[in-house]
């Protein structure tokens, strides 16, 4: 055996085996990004809700009680949030949401590629077949495939956990992936230009290299 060649390492199991990371984010970690997003879009959502009544437990038990079967209890639990107005505020406040949603997720993929919660968990949003930002178009119909995506019980989000590209329904509908990349501060300071991204600067630089040579 070659002494050189011999890993002392490797033969007891100490040293780590290089594992293969997908550039594609993963469920788990777009749907913490997504909880960031609604904390932030709810905490915005807050000036404008209405506030929801409050439920008198006692009546709940003593009218729902009185039904064995699932779809009256169902039904009856449906009359008393109308009566209450918890249904109206409810529907009031998922349009508030919803209509700060969609220019929200709009605004963050048409100029960073990425909502708060994508750049903090280190994502972006990019065309499947270029990887380069999508277009407007591309943000209308990914718009649209949340629609589609949630209609069936939420099942077009979670098809993210079980796709090779890691897409959900939405994402096959606007042809686009999410991909891991690092935090694009520098995306994120729009008003501030590097050096690097001069040119006036990088020819004024290589202008005083001459010179003192």
């Amino acid at each position: 055996m070659n002494p050189a060649k011999f890993d002392l390492m490797g033969v007891v199991g100490l040293r780590k085996k290089p594992q293969k990371i997908s550039k594609y984010a993963t469920f788990d970690r777009r749907l913490k990004a997504l909880a960031l997003d609604s904390f932030l879009i709810l905490f915005l959502s807050l000036p404008f809700m209405h506030p929801v009544p409050p439920l008198d437990m006692a009546m709940l038990q003593d009218r729902v009680g009185e039904h064995k079967t699932i779809s009256n209890v169902l039904h009856e639990m449906l009359l008393i949030a109308k009566e209450t107005g918890m249904l109206e505020s409810g529907l009031y406040n998922s349009m508030v949401q919803i209509i700060i949603y969609i220019p929200f997720f709009a605004l963050c993929w048409h100029y960073w590629s990425a909502t708060p919660g994508k750049m903090i968990m280190r994502m972006k949003l990019v065309d499947a077949v270029t990887e380069k930002p999508i277009s407007d178009k591309q943000i209308a119909l990914r718009l649209l495939g949340y629609i589609i995506s949630t209609i069936p019980l939420f099942l077009g989000f979670c098809w993210v956990g079980f796709d090779k590209k890691k897409q959900g329904w939405h994402d096959k509908i606007a042809g686009t992936v999410v991909i891991v990349q690092p935090f694009p501060w520098r995306k994120l300071m729009w008003w501030k230009k590097s050096k690097q991204d001069s040119p006036a600067e990088n020819q004024s630089n290589s202008l005083a290299l001459e010179a003192k040579e």
